[in-house]
This record gives structure tokens, C-alpha cells and sequence, in this order.
């Protein structure tokens, strides 16, 4: 009774970040000691060993399974016992040379025993398990409907076979463990059997209206305590199997759960109120005179009846699934671009399982500027496949000179830039933890230029090609900042980093070839390989509450002279803020910004119409770095800014992510680019968008929790 362990989440924001807590009764004291625990645990009976389960992803398909891990409490090391068990509620024997838990397959519960033959064992055996029942195989299989589960330092032993939709929860030894506990339900409410080894038999013993839940024996006694709603509010109870004299531990406004009994009879608990859960401990309980719990008179008479049948099934027909996509969905798209309203839609529909999903948008202005994109991704075999296609219209007007004579006149002209873009390619995650994607890109950019020659009196219409481009590109990717509500707006911990490789092969407009009627542009080939790298680590001020500091370091680097039309560009928002986006470019590329964030408002709580307003940050920067031709840095012409930052964290209609930011930045130094000269004045930025980063996330299905 000196130390209790228990799982909280307390200071994150998922059930998935659940740590293993240690609490020193004396002093007090709390440790961490495990992350990302996904269910109950169990301490060994030697008290060096506490067994638990996590959830962690398969490698190639990014699948999570719920696996059987046990930490030593002495060494301070883990060790994982299973693979792919989907196990979960494990608790140790009284002999220490067993571990009971449940394992789940197709919505059946099975009880089963890990146990014991060397915990030093690392080899691991292979055994299999039915998908649609849970039941293990005599010999291993490698049909599609066998799942393979390897373990090691044991061997496992099923205990029940039910085919009945029959659910299972917190397993507990009896002492002497003759006898496993078990909480166990087939519709709603839950019920208290028990399993007995002499005969392998299964029956209830406790059952009614109320919930019965979390059985567990005294180490020593024969007596059985339990956490029961019969009065409305969960308490806790304890039953005397010799006597069946029943007893009330606890009366709580909230509802108390989850007890624990040592070899004393002192308990421990968690209790759910207002402000949350919390884990009480009394010493050697006396019971609570039952009238004092009365919150509602003849309450259990307030309890439905299940007046119902669910194991009576109606005459379905089954038959293979076959790809079924969701209706259309349309979604109004409102866009100014360049000063003029640009109205448009989104088109999007899926497959009922999510195997596969068609996106697509169009907008259009009065000037017949026009986007066009549509996507699709196939999922369902390893790796995932996807196209995109991109088409975008840009009409302008300029000015040109031509010759009249032995004049020259300068004319209006109208140019007409039409760019189309094709990708295809495949992304998967390997392990879980990283995101690749490989792709190939066709780019096929025309421009057309029409004007009115005052020499010929006629309107001259001339199209051509200026850019056949194809690129093979590589990018891994690792999104590894915690869950948490912090997570877009002011993230505290982890890390993004992302590399991309790109080799491009181009044929760029050179000039034209008047000697041939068709086939006018003459090209200059440019093959090149391109890297870049982004890389930004999340750091908590430990001196004040929800203040965080970025670090974050760009890089690209081009392997040999090209047009600056394939330049890494340093400037805009993406960048340099401080410049204008084509104010710094080269084959070289070298970023570094610091930011600092903190809260002007963590919890605003309003809502407008249907908008719901959560949190406003401030944060400052400061950018520094160039782009540039040569080969040896200078660092005496790198640029630097310096700036502000809105954060507004909003939601719309209750379900989307709505964030909007305003940044200023001003320019720290003087900047001259082909005779341009760029005046030191503060650039605003403005946008409101599904997340603050404008990266792209590789799409996957893997849950980062962070330790």
C-alpha cells in the first residue's frame, strides 16, 4: 500500500495520450511512467511488474492493433509481449505465472490467459485467430480470414468461444485463481460472470436492471467488490460470497468506479464529478447505511426493461460488397482573385468505406480567368494511388511597340496564359510514423498573345508552348507534433520535417524559329535535380503557461545552372514575409525563423450566428536568410524581417475548422533584383483557411501521441 499506479491524461487532449502514472503515498509524489496506454492494468504479484496494452500501427498497412506490453518498474524498461492480439484489460494471477485479458475480433469478446514461460524469451511464436469469431486455430493459417498474432516469453490459452455478440470487461483472479471475475454484457447493461478452470464453465452471478460493473476479489477474503448504479449514481459496492450479505463503501455525488482492494481491505477508486476524475483511497471501509443513498425513490423501477430479441436476425440477403459511392455533394466556392469576384463549386463524393474519393472545383470570373482541378485516390490495397489535374486561365492586358512604317507605335495586347498540370502517383506510410509519396508530373504551360497591327490592319492571334516539363518526385515526410487542442494554433512540443527530391526534365521556351510554318518554339532543355527540406521544432517556455517558441530552418538546393524561371524562391509568405516573392531567388536556398506565441485569450467561449470563437494568440518572428547563384555563402547579403502575428481559433457550423490570422511584416533591409528596387516598406498578410500552415500533409492513418 505504499505506491498506486493508475492512468490519467491529465495535461493532454486524447484518450490516446494516456500515461502510467506513479503516486508515493507518503510523500505524494507523482511520476510518469509509460505513454499511450489504451486500457486497464495489472501489477505483478512481486509488485516489480505492471502489465498494460497499447494501441500501435502495423507497419505497412498503418492498422492499429491493441497489444499486451509489461514495465518494470526496478529497470525502467518495457516490453512488448504480443502482436496484432487486439488485447486489452490484462490482470496478473495471484501466482504471478498468468495474465488474463480479453481479446476482440468482429465485435466478439473472448477470454484468454497469457501465460508465463520466460519474460527473457525474445523470440517470437506465431499462432492464429479466426477474424469472425475470435477463435484461435489449431494450426496456423494464411487465408484471408485468419489473423496472425505473434508472441513471445509465453504461450496463449483460450478460455471461452462464444458466438453470441457477448461482450467482456476487466477479467480479475480470484484468489487461489481458481476462478477469473469478469464484467460481460450482450445488449446494454452490464452483468458480473464467472469463469471456473475445474469445469470451464461461464455463468452470471450478479445481474439486474442497474449497471454492474468492475468486479474484483479481496487478495485474501472471500468477498467481491463491485461499482453498481442501483441508486442512480455509481458507488461502490461489496458482496459476501459465504454470507451474501451485501455492503455500501461509498456514497458520491459523480459516481465512483473502477476500486481496487489490498490484502488490508483498504480501497482505492477513481471518482467522476464536476470537475473531472480523481482517485480517492479509504482505509479499511465500513459500510454506509443505505438510506443516506437514496436519490431517487424506487429508481431502478425508472430503468427500461430490454423487451426486445437482437439474436433474432432478419431474412438479409449477403452478397460481395461492391464499391457504393455516396451522393454528390456541392459546396459554393466565393473567391476574389486579383481584384475580381470569382464565384465557383466544389464537387465532392467517396465510397461508403472510404476505399476511394473523387474531389473536384471550378470557378470563373467576367473576365473568363478560370480554375479547374479534380482529384481522385484509390485505397484499397497498399499503397494508396492517386491523380490530380490542374488547369488555370489568366487573361491580361499589356502593351508592346510595333513598327508602322518607319514609326513605331505602341499597341494594346491582350495575353492569355493557359496552364495545365498532371500528376499520378502513389503515398504510404513506412512505418507508421513517416509518410512517403512518389509521383510523376506533366506540365504543359501556353500562353496567347492577340493584338491589333495598325501595319497589316488586322487583329493577330499567335499561341504557343512555353513550357513541356515532366518531374519524378520523392517526399518523406514526418508530422510528428502531439495531439493536442493547442496543436494548430500554438503547438508546444515535437517536430515537422519534411524532404523532397525532385528531378525535373524541361524544355523551356528559347526563342522562335520564323523559317517554319508550324512547330515555331525553339526549347533549351533543362535537367536538373532539386532538394528541399523543411524542418521546424515546437518548444514550451517553462516559465509561463501556454507561451511557445518555434524554430524552423528552410533548404533547397539546385544541382546546376537554370533559367531563373526553375529559381528556389525565398520571398512571400511562404518565406521571406518581409519580401516580395520573386525578390530573392537562386539555386540556393537557406531559411531560419523564430517565433514566439502566447495567449490574449485561451478561452473565449462565444459564438455569432454560426460561428464559434475558442482562442486569439499573439505571436512575434524574426526571418533570416537568401537565395542565391554562387557557390560559396555570403552571409553579408542575407535579408532579415521582422513581424507580428494574429491567431484566431474558430470553428463554422459546429464542425469546421475555421482559422484566420493577420500578420504585418516589415523588411529589414534594402533589395535591388534586375534594375527593381524593393522599398523597405510593412507587407500584411491575411487569410482564413482550415489550419494556419499552409504545408501539405501527406494523407495517413496513423495517430501521432507523442511521449
Amino acid at each position: 500500500g505504499r505506491k498506486i499506479v493508475y492512468v490519467s491524461n491529465k495535461g493532454s487532449d486524447s484518450y490516446g495520450q494516456n500515461y502510467l502514472v506513479e503516486y508515493d503515498v507518503a510523500d505524494k509524489s507523482k511520476k510518469r511512467l509509460v505513454p499511450k496506454i489504451s486500457s486497464s492494468i495489472s501489477w505483478s504479484p512481486d509488485g516489480q511488474y505492471i502489465a498494460f496494452t497499447r494501441h500501435e500501427a502495423e507497419t505497412w498497412t498503418g492498422s492499429s492493433f491493441q497489444d499486451l506490453y509489461i514495465y518494470d518498474l526496478k529497470s525502467g524498461d518495457e516490453k512488448r509481449l504480443t502482436r496484432k492480439l487486439r488485447g486489452k484489460n490484462p490482470d496478473w494471477s495471484h501466482d504471478g505465472k498468468k495474465i488474463a485479458f480479453v481479446s476482440e475480433a468482429s465485435g466478439i469478446n473472448q477470454l484468454f490467459i497469457y501465460h508465463i514461460d520466460d519474460l527473457l524469451d525474445n523470440d517470437w511464436k506465431s499462432l492464429s485467430i479466426d477474424k469472425s469469431n475470435g477463435f484461435m486455430q489449431e494450426k496456423p493459417g494464411e487465408n484471408s480470414g485468419i489473423r496472425k498474432v505473434e508472441v513471445r516469453g509465453g504461450h496463449i490459452e483460450q478460455l471461452t468461444r462464444f458466438e453470441d455478440g457477448r461482450q467482456l470487461y476487466h477479467p480479475r483472479w480470484a484468489p487461489g485463481d481458481e476462478k477469473i471475475v469478469i464484467g460481460t454484457a450482450t445488449g446494454y447493461g452490464r452483468n458480473i460472470a464467472q469463469y471456473t478452470f475445474s469445469d470451464g464453465s461461464f455463468r452470471i452471478i450478479m445481474a439486474g436492471k442497474e449497471e454492474l460493473r468492475y468486479p474484483v476479489f479481496h487478495p485474501e477474503k472471500n468477498w467481491l467488490y463491485y461499482a453498481s448504479s442501483e441508486t442512480g449514481i455509481y458507488n461502490i459496492y461489496r458482496l459476501d460470497l459465504d454470507t451474501n450479505e451485501r455492503s455500501l463503501l461509498t456514497n458520491v455525488p459523480g459516481g465512483a468506479m473502477m476500486p481496487h482492494v489490498n490484502k488490508r481491505g483498504d480501497i482505492t477508486y477513481a471518482c467522476y464529478d464536476s470537475i473531472g476524475y480523481h482517485i480517492y483511497m479509504i482505509a479499511q471501509p465500513l459500510p454506509v447505511a443505505r438510506e443516506y443513498a437514496i436519490y431517487q425513490e424506487n429508481y431502478l423501477a425508472s430503468v427500461p426493461d430490454k423487451n426486445f430479441d437482437d439474436s433474432i436476425l432478419g431474412d438479409w440477403t449477403i452478397k460481395p460488397y461492391r464499391q457504393k459511392f455516396t451522393g454528390l455533394h456541392i459546396m459554393p466556392r466565393l473567391w476574389f482573385d486579383y481584384g475580381t469576384f470569382k464565384p465557383g463549386i466544389y464537387l465532392f463524393s467517396g465510397d461508403v468505406l472510404d476505399k476511394m474519393s473523387l474531389i473536384a472545383g471550378a470557378a470563373v470570373n467576367s473576365r473568363m480567368d478560370y480554375d479547374l482541378y479534380g482529384a481522385f485516390e484509390y485505397r484499397e490495397y497498399f499503397p494508396t494511388i492517386f491523380i490530380e489535374a490542374y488547369n488555370l486561365s489568366q487573361n491580361i492586358t499589356d502593351t508592346t511597340s510595333v513598327r508602322t512604317g518607319k514609326n513605331s507605335e505602341i499597341i494594346e495586347q491582350k495575353i492569355n496564359f493557359d496552364l495545365t498540370e498532371i500528376q499520378a502517383g502513389f503515398r504510404f506510410s513506412l512505418p507508421a510514423e513517416i509518410q512517403w509519396r512518389f509521383l510523376y508530373r506533366l506540365s504543359l504551360y501556353h500562353a496567347k498573345l492577340e493584338w491589333f497591327d495598325p501595319f497589316v490592319n488586322d487583329i493577330i492571334n499567335f499561341r504557343y508552348r512555353y513550357l513541356n516539363g515532366h518531374a519524378f518526385e520523392v517526399r518523406m515526410q514526418a508530422d510528428h507534433i502531439p495531439y493536442s487542442k493547442y496543436k494548430s494554433i500554438n503547438p508546444g512540443s515535437g517536430r515537422f520535417f519534411q524532404l523532397k527530391y525532385t528531378y525535373e526534365n524541361n524544355d523551356f521556351l528559347e526563342d522562335f524559329d520564323t523559317g517554319k510554318n508550324i512547330a515555331l518554339e525553339v526549347y533549351k532543355k533543362y535537367s536538373f535535380n532539386r532538394i528541399e527540406m523543411d524542418w521546424e521544432e515546437y518548444f514550451t517556455n517553462p516559465f509561463l503557461d501556454k507561451h511557445a517558441f518555434t524554430i524552423r530552418l528552410q533548404a533547397g538546393y539546385i544541382d546546376r545552372y537554370v533559367d531563373d524561371y526553375f529559381y528556389l524562391w525565398a520571398g512571400r509568405f511562404v518565406g521571406m514575409k518581409g519580401y516580395s516573392y520573386f525578390s530573392i531567388g537562386g539555386t540556393k536556398k537557406t531559411i531560419a525563423t523564430l517565433t514566439y506565441r502566447f495567449p490574449i485569450f485561451d478561452h473565449i467561449d462565444w459564438q455569432v450566428f454560426n460561428f464559434y470563437f475558442d482562442k486569439l494568440y499573439f505571436g512575434v518572428f524574426y526571418d533570416y536568410g537568401n537565395a542565391w547563384v554562387e557557390d560559396k555563402i555570403d552571409f553579408s547579403k542575407f535579408k532579415d524581417d521582422v513581424g507580428f502575428q494574429l491567431r484566431l481559433d474558430s470553428f463554422s457550423n459546429y464542425f469546421f475548422p475555421t482559422k484566420v490570422f493577420f500578420e504585418a511584416v516589415y523588411p529589414l533591409d534594402d533589395l535591388e533584383r534586375f534594375n527593381t528596387f524593393y522599398d523597405n516598406k510593412w507587407r500584411y498578410y491575411f487569410g482564413i483557411l482550415f489550419d494556419f500552415d499552409l504545408r501539405e500533409r501527406l494523407g495517413t492513418r496513423h495517430s501521432f501521441g507523442g511521449n
